[in-house]
């Protein structure tokens, strides 16, 4: 993860004062200035790296709030393949330990690279909470982006065919497929107070918004009958 600014958070947060100069006078004043070479581009990089993007830098944000529900998306992405060797592999694993609502997913990944690790992961006692909090994450496209043009469908498969390679796999997939994903988002929370489940406030959302009542009444049956399933499965 990158911003075309990355290089003005280490000097904000230095408490120096910005040193910037416009190129062209006639460039727009977010092509125009730069930071002036007090760091370099790979100190600039590793610290926006570390303390913006690494999931570390989400715990200041945990601590006050410690209910907000987060998904640390891709398992550290090509971190994971390290293993318990990388830092976001192990502060993932810790924090969807520590807080109840911290998930995080296995989206867009190069299967065959992070399989063995994973395996690892989900087989242990130690780390036997991260099959309640792995979602399998769609991310379609960015698998013709990141992984050579393969078609989702294809991941879709050699991500089957990887969970079945896994102790109790079938009923882990059903988990990171179907109930750990609902009870993420949460659909089918009731209000304790009302009583009414934030399903109901999404329905009454696109009613007001003269949404197609056919497709809406057909698409809030369907979930009534996956709410039945979910409750079943999560007793």
């Amino acid at each position: 993860m990158t911003t075309h600014e990355i290089r003005y958070y280490i000097e904000h947060d230095s408490g120096a004062a910005p040193v910037r100069t416009a190129v062209h006078d006639n460039d727009t004043p977010a092509d125009a200035l730069h930071v002036a070479a007090r760091y370099t581009d790979i100190q600039a990089k590793n610290y926006f790296n570390d303390n913006y993007v690494h999931p570390k830098a989400w715990r200041k944000v945990l601590e006050k709030y410690p209910r907000l529900k987060l998904c640390l998306a891709h398992f550290g992405g090509s971190e994971f393949s390290k293993g318990l060797g990388s830092s976001w592999v192990t502060e993932i694993i810790a924090l969807t330990k520590e807080y109840p609502n911290v998930y995080t997913d296995i989206a867009c990944w190069d299967i065959d690279e992070c399989k063995d690790v994973l395996t690892e992961l989900l087989i242990s006692i130690e780390y036997a909470h991260l099959r309640k909090k792995l979602l399998f994450g769609t991310d379609w496209y960015m698998t013709l982006v990141a992984l050579g043009g393969k078609p989702y469908k294809k991941f879709f498969e050699e991500a089957w065919d990887m969970f079945m390679e896994i102790p109790g796999g079938e009923e882990l997939w059903g988990d990171c497929t179907f109930v750990n994903p609902f009870r993420f988002y949460g659909l089918f929370d009731k209000d304790k107070e009302t009583g009414v489940r934030k399903l109901d406030n999404v329905v009454a959302a696109l009613e007001k918004e003269e949404c197609s009542s056919t497709a809406l009444k057909r698409n809030l049956a369907f979930f009534n009958r996956l709410e039945e399933e979910y409750a079943s499965k999560v007793k």
